[in-house]
């Protein structure tokens, strides 16, 4: 063997077989606390209605900086309500959007619209007390 590559041998091993100062510490490798991530808001809720001028304004909760797209829906626009057909004076601000379809950059084909979901709320446990 080449002197060269017993010394890179040799110093591989060494940095793969010391151990961590959290070990040293008694640690382990393992977290004592799982970070808990907020859940991620993917509703499209109905944030404005204009019924004279028969607009709708749309926004993805998800991206909250950008602002909502605005949809014009007419006669032939097929708009349902809670799973009901129905027109756009029974759609309320807030209201979650389950399915559209645009029937060009402005218009929509069909809106389906229903009373919105809350987000999922996260539990965490709280440690219990032991008794003695």
């Amino acid at each position: 063997m080449n002197l060269s590559f017993q010394r890179v041998l040799i110093f591989t091993m060494l940095v793969i077989l010391t151990p961590t100062p959290q070990l040293l510490a008694g640690g382990s490798y393992k977290s004592k606390k799982s970070a808990v991530a907020a859940p991620i808001d993917t509703r499209f809720l109905v944030q404005g209605i204009d019924v004279r001028s028969g607009t709708l304004e749309i926004k993805h909760m998800r991206d909250a900086k950008s602002p909502p797209t605005t949809y014009r829906v007419d006669a032939l626009t097929e708009l349902t309500v809670n799973g009901a057909r129905s027109t756009l004076d029974k759609v309320t601000v807030g209201m979650q959007v389950v399915d559209f379809v645009e029937r060009d950059f402005d218009t929509l084909d069909r809106l389906r619209v229903c009373t919105a979901t809350a987000l999922p709320t996260v539990v965490t446990k709280k440690p219990t007390k032991k008794k003695k």
